[in-house]
């Protein structure tokens, strides 16, 4: 629809990591991202949309 349209020309940051395209604010992140390290007391919540 008209939303999807506009959706597609708002301009978005982009870079890369190793060769995978990536939004640049994900790579701006990136150092924090690939140290991070997970507690054995953390929980990790995952969804995806129903359709």
């Amino acid at each position: 629809g008209e939303m999807a349209q506009e959706a597609q020309r708002i301009p978005v940051a982009m870079g890369h990591i190793e060769g995978v395209p990536l939004l640049g604010s994900t790579c701006d992140a990136w150092d924090s991202i690939y140290n991070f390290q997970a507690r054995g007391d953390d929980i990790l919540i995952a969804t995806f949309p129903k359709s």
